[in-house]
């Protein structure tokens, strides 16, 4: 074992930032020894972030099916030949080509034809077949796009008038309106006239065969089940592998379609949901108004919204909550989804209330077989013969069952039994999962490996895709199988080859802090949105910016800050006040020194640095005010300048997610909410980090092992001066900007490692002893006086180490060129030192 370090560790969605910080006897920093970042590609489209797989895919499958067709033909042609329905001539099968197919089949039903007709008849049916639908296919497939094959066939089906499919064709050509399935006329997208299905090809085969065998014996039912089998066979899709349980490894997961998943997803929700109230207090609902609401979302008229959202409003209106209450998802969601898969099932053209008195065993079953059978034939024979379904029933089931919920939660129906009881009594889903003895933090229960082996064989509940059979010898992906998300199993790979480099030069370390990006990488429409948002963010930036120069302040990020604040106390610029006073706050003297920033809930107890924690107060009231909640600092007033009532009555004009924080139990309220403060600031349950922290507990205990909140490494980031190092001129300290955190440096990984190395619960508690100091002399922010990393510590000296960091990049597919392009602007890179390029 070599000497001990704390390794921090910068994890991006293309970039492994990470710095090795030396430990002394005390278990404290007391210098870096080496620090560096790790470029690689996400695995996604630059442009649209969808995954690179997704092409590859497409076009094996486009390839894979041309290939199969054109098997079929070769297949269909062989015997087509052997049974002399095609000459082996080539000059006299081009004869018979020329004929006209639709005539050939119109006439083969009813009339002689030659065997080569016959044969020519039957090749063009293979070409075509009709459609087929295909459960696990229609499931993904656009909704409209089915529907509309679905009225175009049942309008065929009365088109036809026990015709054969061929004859119908054959008279349109002859009335020059042409066999093209896609109406011409109807100018609707995804609209059909008419559309075939392949049991008409199939009922048009078997019709033609059996006239033809009248006029010739040899057509015997041999040769018929061999060209049937040949145009007709289709091949069964692959069930796609649904993955293990997080909690109960030896089960899979569960369908999202589950009811059991259903119903443990409404509970969970409603078991977090909260209400804000006019007065500003937040509140959970009471266990009867959780009930009522939970049975409406599963057995009630919330099934007959048409995207089954029970919206807020009708919400409200259930439970009897005043108008000018809101809940604390209202912000991001629309409402509540209901049961959807009641929504589908319970219908009345499907089994209609039926379908709740069924026990849970038996709505599992019809589920999992109607999302894994192959046709709706096979569907509606199953609930017929086990459930007496009527014929039409069981069809509608099988047609409405395309809308039920695609895809699998992380849990299995094992697992949410346990869980659901609790839920049911209203406990949070960590809490949940406690009781119920499953540990929320997974972490790996065997020995401690001496480096990270491939993440598959540690993740085996997060993996899908594993070969049966595979041997050592196999790529460790065909044995252990891989994540689904691209940008996940890219990182993984890559930390493992960072981590071990790391280990094989300096050892293991005695401790890992490990941050990761917020966000994976959004799908093509949330990068959209995503571009909105910023684009209007940069905006709004912009027009404070030309507001800031009209009155002559410094366009910094406190002062656009300080005017967010002030702008969102009330719409009206007249009414904007100290909450706590009521003196009125012009735009000419909110830079004064008489007017400050405030934190509602005390920074140094929450760490909520968020706007809707801040306010524009008086200098006076924040002096009296102090590092206390608004309701501790004046709700016993009942005269004079902070009267209370006259406070509550000035929050009302504020945003709710504001407002709450007037309450009487605003704290208790945030504590029960947010848990311990600095438990919370080092841990963070996003997918990325916490695979990658169930990945590192196979080398260190997992008490070793954090994963920090942001803010946290912001803040120290900020108030340490990091940020200056790699300025470059992005703000210039004349005009007073403080330096930003250069982005286009791929060193500013690694700069963020370190100062992760520096993050222990000393360090917050740290912060929050100098946030309260800050509160308590009235400043309006932290400034940088927390104590530094370790003695000695210079800016100066750290630059020099940021000067020799290792930046190393992934060769793929000129992804290193890029990455290389990207950093011309930083200078030299140093691609090895004592540790190598990783």
């Amino acid at each position: 074992m070599k000497n001990a370090y704390r390794l921090g560790i910068d994890m991006g969605s293309s970039s492994i930032g990470w710095c090795i910080s030396a430990l002394d006897s005390k278990g404290e920093i007391c210098g870096v020894e080496n620090m560096g970042v790790r470029i690689f590609p996400d695995g996604r489209d630059p442009k649209t972030k969808t995954p690179l797989c997704v092409d590859r895919r497409m076009t094996r499958g486009a390839s894979r099916n041309r290939d199969r067709r054109l098997q079929r033909k070769a297949a269909l042609v062989k015997y087509l030949k052997e049974f002399s329905l095609m000459p082996k001539d080539a000059s006299e099968a081009k004869a018979v080509e020329m004929k006209n197919p639709y005539a050939i089949r119109a006439k083969g039903v009813h009339e002689r034809i030659s065997k080569f007709e016959l044969g020519r008849a039957l090749f063009h049916i293979n070409m075509r077949r009709g459609f087929k639908s295909n459960r696990k296919g229609d499931a993904t497939a656009d909704a409209s796009e089915l529907s509309g094959m679905k009225g175009g066939i049942s309008r065929l089906r009365e088109m036809l008038g026990g015709r054969t499919l061929g004859e119908f064709l054959f008279e349109r050509c002859k009335s020059k309106k042409g066999a093209r399935m896609r109406s011409e006329s109807m100018k609707k997208k995804n609209s059909y006239e008419f559309y075939a299905d392949r049991a008409m090809y199939e009922d048009e085969f078997n019709r033609i065969w059996e006239t033809q065998r009248k006029f010739d014996p040899s057509l015997d039912d041999e040769k018929k089940r061999v060209l049937h089998e040949i145009i007709f066979t289709q091949r069964p899709l692959k069930i796609p592998e649904r993955g293990r349980c997080q909690f109960e490894r030896d089960q899979p997961r569960a369908y999202a379609a589950s009811e059991t998943a259903q119903r443990f997803r409404i509970y969970q929700t409603i078991a977090s949901l909260e209400v804000v109230d006019l007065d500003g207090s937040v509140g959970t609902l009471t266990p009867e108004n959780r009930d009522k609401l939970a049975k409406e979302l599963i057995f009630g008229t919330a099934r007959m919204t048409k995207n089954g959202i029970y919206s807020f409003d009708k919400i409200r209106k259930l439970l009897g909550l005043p108008k000018s209450a809101s809940f604390n998802f209202e912000a991001s969601e629309n409402g509540i989804k209901c049961d959807t898969t009641a929504q589908v099932m319970a219908s009345a053209a499907c089994f209609g209330e039926r379908w709740f008195k069924l026990d849970s065993a038996d709505a599992e079953r019809i589920i999992e077989y109607i999302l894994q059978a192959e046709d709706d034939d096979d569907i509606v024979s199953f609930l017929k013969e086990n459930y007496a379904l009527s014929d039409e029933a069981a069809r509608n089931v099988a047609w409405e069952s395309l809308r039920l919920p695609s895809g699998t939660v992380s849990l299995s129906v094992k697992a949410m039994e346990k869980i659901l009881p609790y839920l049911k009594e209203w406990k949070l889903y960590n809490e949940a999962c406690a009781l119920a003895g499953y540990d929320f933090l997974a972490k790996f229960k065997g020995d401690l490996l001496e480096c990270l082996p491939y993440y598959g064989e540690i993740l085996t509940s997060s993996t899908i895709g594993a070969k049966a059979g595979a041997s050592d010898d196999d790529n460790p992906e065909a044995r252990y199988g891989k994540v689904t998300n691209p940008t996940v199993h890219v990182a993984l790979n890559q930390l493992r080859k960072v981590v071990n480099k790391i280990i094989d030069v300096y050892g293991k370390p005695g401790e890992i802090v490990l941050e990761t990006a917020r966000d994976l990488p959004l799908g093509e429409k949330g990068l959209a949105e995503a571009k909105k948002k910023q684009n209007e963010n940069r905006r709004k930036n912009e027009t404070i910016a030309g507001e800031l120069e009209k009155i002559g302040v410094k366009n910094t990020r406190l002062n656009r800050e300080k005017y967010k604040i002030w702008e969102a106390m009330n719409s009206d610029p007249q009414k904007r006040c100290c909450p706590f006073c009521g003196e009125r706050i012009a735009l000419a003297d909110l830079f004064t020194p008489r007017f400050e920033i405030e934190h509602l809930l005390p920074f140094s107890e929450t760490f909520d640095d968020s706007i809707y924690n801040k306010v524009i107060s008086c200098r006076l009231c924040n002096r009296d005010k102090k590092a206390r909640s608004p309701y501790e600092a004046f709700g016993h007033i009942t005269e004079g300048r902070n009267k209370w009532s006259e406070i509550l009555a000035r929050s009302a004009y504020l945003d709710k997610r504001t407002s709450w924080r007037f309450g009487e139990n605003a704290m208790k309220e945030f504590k029960e909410k947010h848990g311990d403060m600095i438990a919370r600031m080092l841990c963070d349950t996003r997918y990325m980090a916490k695979a990658a922290r169930e990945y590192l507990t196979c080398i260190l205990p997992d008490n070793k092992i954090y994963t920090a909140n942001g803010k946290v490494t912001a803040l120290l980031r900020r108030n340490w001066g990091l940020n200056a190092i790699l300025d470059d001129g992005l703000s210039s300290s004349s005009d007073g900007a403080e330096p930003k955190k250069n982005r286009d440096d791929n060193r500013h990984h690694a700069i963020d490692a370190f100062t992760l190395s520096c993050t222990t619960r000393k360090t917050i508690s740290d912060i929050s002893r100098c946030a309260k100091i800050c509160e308590e002399a009235g400043l309006e922010r932290l400034v940088s006086d927390l104590p530094l990393p370790y003695k000695g510590f210079s800016h100066d000296v750290f630059a020099e180490k940021v000067g020799g960091i290792i930046v190393s990049f992934k060769p793929d597919r000129g992804g290193a060129q890029k990455a290389v392009m990207q950093n011309k602007t930083v200078g030299k890179l140093h691609r090895a030192t004592a540790c190598g390029p990783l």
